[in-house]
């Protein structure tokens, strides 16, 4: 894939270590002509690097990184030459150009729960080169591709994300790293199952119709609906000679010696859409075949093609393979709702056989009965107008039926004076806005495609509860001066304006109440930031490097602060960036 203007040189020998390895570009001199008649083309080391994988060499992160020359006129065998290059291989791309970053979700992974939704935090990787130097940084956002439901996703800005899988099914979930210019992307699979419960439908020693007067039976005696209330019944093991029996076959009939015994038995099952896996196991000496409501399901030691009474078994069984279990897993889908058959004829290998054995045994997987799922819409609250307010509904389900294997939960508005703006309303923590002051019911509704349940929250809005702190910090004469009370005012020369302060809480007369983010300490490998906090609130502190704007990233947080004071918080030394930026954002 290289243009046609890259010039490529060779041959090489040798072979390149990831620890460490001497490299030498050489050029041909001027032929020589040896005493003995042949020439000789002496080679001129032109440049060379003996690179290393430790310090001072730069660190290659990941797998397929690389070493990438930064001048192609400096000194080849001085490490402040090379660069670390997760990107794109360099050859016909500008030396020191900006090189996408390499994302990597992680490995496809398969989860078995029986409680729902399910947590998993991801473990989401990226590397980069750098570039551009603004903001010289990865950013990290998942998303999710497809899937039976909509996943939530927690800080899905970050490389750990957590997800929370509302059911089974397949789930893509996609990685994006950007670096402010290029991007990549990797997508992760995940399967989510649901454990079944062993079942035996069909023990062994059940009771069997059977017939054994040597006739050819044909094929309608393995339907489901054929009527075998004239065969006699007994219990396996059937057979003879061998001395195991339960129910003793005769051997021969009208003078004849019987090769063919048929046998016919019922069971119920309930629901088969809940059976995951079935499987016969089966007993027989010499040969069987085996129906499932009138469908061939186990050819065992039977030739290929049509099979009649006079059939012969393919081998002689002896020894352990007479009481021996053969299993064959079985087609779930060939399963009713309530009464099935198994049908079954044993074939001997030959008229001279000494004995005769049958058994079954059909055993399988099965989900287990199917339970509503519960839902709550939480506690009612109040809010503000115009101001989101997290919904904090929660569910939990078994994960049945199967299908779908998922509940859909959904909100919608009830009652109120307005219509209510909510986000993501496929989401138990939906975001809403209200637009006008009163009282408002919002339903949660679950539905696992067999039943529906809801629960409602009752959220009363206020006015515009920044009205109320204005008349709570000003006097009314000052209400009517905007140099005192207006939104940008600054009444105690702080640096931040009264609707600023109102959203950090601080106190819009007091100086030292305000909104800010210092230097505390810098010790050998973390910066120390002291941040202004009011109890109760959360912070988050945000860096980017640079001059220029840039994305700003979170590198640290404050969930609740635990008294109105001034909270440390750490966060890594980069003393390879020249410049940093931090700052503080409530809430």
């Amino acid at each position: 894939g290289l243009p046609e203007t890259v010039p490529v040189v060779g041959p090489f020998a040798g072979s390149l270590s990831d620890s460490g390895e001497t490299v030498t570009l050489q050029r041909p001199d001027s032929p020589d002509l040896l005493p003995d008649g042949t020439i000789l083309v002496p080679y001129i080391g032109v440049d060379e690097v003996d690179y290393g994988s430790s310090a001072p060499w730069p660190a290659l992160v990941g797998t397929g990184w690389s070493l990438e020359r930064k001048v192609p006129v400096g000194y080849g065998d001085d490490p402040a030459s090379w660069r670390a290059s997760g990107g794109d291989p360099s050859p016909g791309v500008e030396i020191g150009a900006n090189r996408p970053p390499t994302a990597n979700a992680g490995p496809d992974r398969e989860i078995e729960s029986a409680v729902f939704p399910v947590e998993l935090t991801l473990a989401g990787a990226g590397a980069d080169d750098g570039l551009p130097a603004v903001p010289g940084r990865m950013a990290f956002q998942w998303s999710q591709v497809n899937g039976p439901g909509t996943v939530a996703l927690i800080e899905g800005t970050r490389s750990n994300a957590v997800v929370r899988l509302p059911g089974t099914g397949t789930y893509t979930l996609r990685l994006t790293v950007s670096d402010g210019e290029r991007s990549r992307t990797d997508d992760l699979v995940l399967l989510v199952t649901r454990p079944a419960e062993d079942r035996v439908f069909l023990a062994a020693g059940s009771a069997w119709k059977y017939l054994a007067d040597g006739s050819d039976q044909g094929s309608a005696w393995r339907a489901r609906d054929f009527n075998d209330a004239a065969w006699p019944s007994g219990r396996a093991q059937f057979g003879y000679g061998d001395g195991d029996e339960v129910t003793t076959l005769p051997t021969t009939a009208g003078g004849n010696r019987i090769n063919t015994f048929y046998f016919r038995t019922r069971f119920d099952v309930a629901d088969p859409a809940a059976v995951s896996a079935l499987t016969v196991r089966l007993v027989r000496d010499d040969g069987a075949m085996v129906y499932l409501n009138g469908t061939l399901v186990f050819r065992s030691n039977m030739p290929e093609g049509e099979i009649n009474a006079a059939t012969a078994a393919s081998e002689v069984v002896g020894d352990a393979n007479e009481s021996a279990f053969f299993d064959q897993a079985v087609d779930t889908s060939l399963l009713r709702a309530g009464s099935n058959v198994l049908a079954v004829e044993v074939h001997q290998q030959n008229v001279n056989s000494s004995d005769v054995s049958f058994d079954l045994r059909l055993e399988g997987r099965v989900l287990p009965i199917n339970r509503s799922p519960t839902v709550s819409a939480g506690a009612d609250f109040t809010a503000a107008v115009n101001e989101p307010a997290l919904l904090a509904g929660t569910f939990q389900d078994d994960g049945l039926p199967s299908p779908p294997g998922v509940v859909r939960v959904e909100w919608r508005q009830v009652s109120g004076p307005a219509t209510a703006l909510i986000e993501g309303t496929n989401l138990p923590n939906a975001r809403v806005t209200f637009a006008a002051p009163g009282t408002y019911v919002l339903r949660l509704t679950a539905e696992d495609g067999a039943a529906t349940v809801s629960d409602e929250v009752s959220v009363t809005v206020g006015g515009d509860p920044y009205q109320g702190w204005l008349t709570e910090h000003f006097t009314g004469a000052e209400l009517g001066m905007p140099e005192i009370s207006g939104e940008n005012a600054d009444p105690d020369g702080d640096g931040q304006g009264n609707r600023a302060e109102y959203l950090s809480g601080t106190l819009p007369r007091d100086g030292n109440s305000v909104l800010r983010l210092r230097v505390t300490r810098i010790d050998r490998t973390r910066l120390l930031l002291g941040v202004a906090a009011i109890q109760g609130r959360a912070y988050a502190v945000e860096e980017r490097d640079g001059a220029a704007p840039g994305v700003w990233r979170t590198v640290a947080r404050i969930e609740a602060a635990a008294c109105t004071c001034e909270v440390e918080v750490g966060v890594a030394r980069q003393d390879s960036l020249e410049t940093r930026f931090f700052r503080v954002r409530t809430p």
